[in-house]
């Protein structure tokens, strides 16, 4: 038997072996490489919904939000209490002219005090909407986050497993590498 065949066979078992080991190597870069863009992926999303939240926390945002809620109040209680109410009130023809003025303009005070009132509490109700919405918002946006943050951590714990699947795309290579070693140590 010539002296050269088991060491072609032993040079065969390494470079199997050594062919093992970049299959393995590339099959977890791979699999690194979609972690790391998944979790990218996920933390861009987190940042997207941060950045949505608080740029509905500035001040122009909830400026916005207390006169759209004001001006939805101030309609209810208009419709309550139209403006012409006063102009249809009717007092009793049979009163005395005295009287009948006294009460018409008491009435009209009356009515332009309510309506004073009325855009007070509007205001407060805007305001008051306006920041049970913020609460709203934020709550959503903590739901939302955490869910995110969750998705990341069951990413994150599947790539151990993944990465020990991995050894096998070099099976192949170290079976291959197991023959020429032992056909080496046969010679």
């Amino acid at each position: 038997m010539p002296i050269w065949l088991p060491i072609a066979l032993m040079i065969g078992s390494a470079l199997a072996n050594q062919q093992a080991v970049r299959r393995v190597e590339k099959e977890r870069g791979a699999l690194a490489a979609a972690e790391s863009a998944r979790q990218a992926g996920l933390g861009e999303e987190a940042r997207a919904r941060l950045a949505q939240v608080l740029q509905s926390q500035e001040r122009p945002a909830i400026d916005q939000a207390i006169a759209e809620g004001t001006a939805e109040r101030e309609r209810k209680f208009e419709a309550a209490v139209p403006p012409d109410a006063a102009e249809e009130y009717i007092v009793n023809p049979s009163a005395p002219k005295e009287v009948r003025s006294e009460m018409a303009r008491e009435m009209v005070d009356a009515l332009s005090r309510g309506r004073q009132r009325a855009a007070a509490l509007a205001k407060l109700g805007g305001r008051s909407d306006a920041e049970f919405g913020t609460k709203v918002a934020l709550t959503r946006s903590g739901q939302d986050l955490g869910r995110i943050g969750g998705f990341s951590r069951g990413s994150a714990s599947v790539l151990p497993v993944e990465l020990q699947g991995a050894a096998a795309k070099g099976e192949n290579w170290r079976r291959l590498a197991d023959l020429f070693s032992l056909g080496a140590t046969a010679t």
